[in-house]
């Protein structure tokens, strides 16, 4: 329910490309027999020029075009032949990595459900600078700065043997890698999320590389709801998937409370139920949500709701001006301390839970909230 925030700069966005057909560093001989066989078809203008590279880097509204036009004009055997080219389970880590080092989408909860948190990571210890990475850093981590190999980790160790490290000018690397280590730019070696086709790979193997096709998602998600199930009105996929620019399904699904007595008598949980309301102007909606298990899951999260339900009773506006007034703290600080500075601050867009937490905080008129 988060759509993905690719880069808006035309500049960056053709950076997060490029690095991705690098990282990818496909098999030069499959992009040929590729590039030959695409060459013999006359595309659609709506297409145009088609090549690997287009069919990796098309934007998502256009990936449905290319499946359709390739698999109505291609015969049997050459569909066969293509899609033997395109092989997704040995580009897999090189995909993987790819997302675990671009710098201009990010990870931070599952795109899907926004339930569980999703990011990549070192797996190492905890150092207050650089220096202080210099002076602790084990031999495997020295080696997550990019540009240290194993011998300039293992002559750091040596020199650590003879005297301590005083500044980061006495390394024996490059003043390249000195900013990364001051930056603490690390290359990530582990991840916590999977990435799913949202076309997926064996309905669509022309698909199975493409870029756009990525959603970087939690596993329940991935493997337990979404899997390889069909979404039969792929005609709503544009407004569905959290990769394309049409999303709308965030916006079209809204979470509510229905109180069973009036809001002062609410003591328990079970004093209301959450309702969800989807708009019905895109009928796959509701099939997509039901894919991902939405509504049950999201039922084990009311806790969330009657919480807001009891701070909007306890902390009207008036009574936390009082108390700002009183302790000498701004009055929107407080109020985020007091109910979440999810609600109020754009930089929490991406984090788990939070569209749930700001349909309830609209829905019960908390003010203030992100609309």
């Amino acid at each position: 329910m988060i759509r993905i925030s690719y880069p808006a700069n035309k500049s960056d966005l053709s950076d997060f490309k490029e690095q991705y057909i690098q990282t990818l560093d496909y098999d030069l001989a499959k992009v040929s027999n590729i590039n030959l066989c695409l060459s013999k078809l006359s595309s659609p203008p709506t297409i145009g020029k088609l090549d690997f590279q287009t069919i990796v880097l098309a934007d998502f509204q256009t990936l449905l075009q290319i499946d359709g036009f390739l698999k109505s004009t291609l015969s049997a055997s050459e569909k066969i032949y293509l899609s033997k080219q395109f092989t997704y389970p040995t580009s897999q880590p090189k995909i993987s990595r790819f997302f675990m080092e671009q710098k201009h989408v990010e990870l931070s909860s599952c795109h899907y459900c926004n339930i569980d948190t999703i990011y990549c990571f070192n797996d190492m210890a905890e150092y207050t600078n650089g220096l202080d990475f210099v002076r602790r850093a084990s031999f495997n981590e020295l080696m997550l700065v990019y540009g240290i190999g194993e011998s300039t980790a293992r002559m750091i160790l040596f020199n650590r043997t003879l005297t301590q490290y005083t500044n980061l000018s006495g390394l024996p690397v490059s003043k390249a890698i000195r900013a990364r280590i001051k930056k603490f730019e690390f290359v990530n070696t582990h991840n916590h999320f999977t990435l799913d086709h949202f076309y997926h790979k064996a309905e669509y193997p022309f698909l199975s590389l493409s870029l756009f096709n990525f959603v970087p998602c939690c596993y329940s998600c991935n493997s337990k709801f979404k899997g390889s199930r069909k979404i039969k009105k792929m005609y709503s996929s544009s407004f569905a998937s959290p990769t394309s620019s049409f999303y709308s399904l965030g916006n079209d699904f809204t979470f509510n409370v229905h109180l069973h007595a009036n809001a002062d008598k609410i003591t328990d949980i079970k004093d209301f139920s959450l309702r969800f309301n989807i708009d019905s102007k895109h009928s796959g909606h509701a099939e997509f949500m039901e894919i991902l298990k939405i509504r049950g899951r999201y039922i084990h999260f009311k806790f969330e709701a009657f919480r807001l339900l009891q701070l909007k009773k306890k902390y009207p506006d008036s009574r936390i001006r009082e108390i700002a007034t009183f302790v000498g703290k701004p009055f929107q600080e407080l109020r985020n301390d007091i109910f979440g500075a999810e609600l109020y601050e754009p930089a929490y867009d991406n984090k788990a839970l939070v569209k749930f937490k700001r349909d309830i905080a609209k829905n019960l008129s908390i003010p203030g909230r992100i609309r």
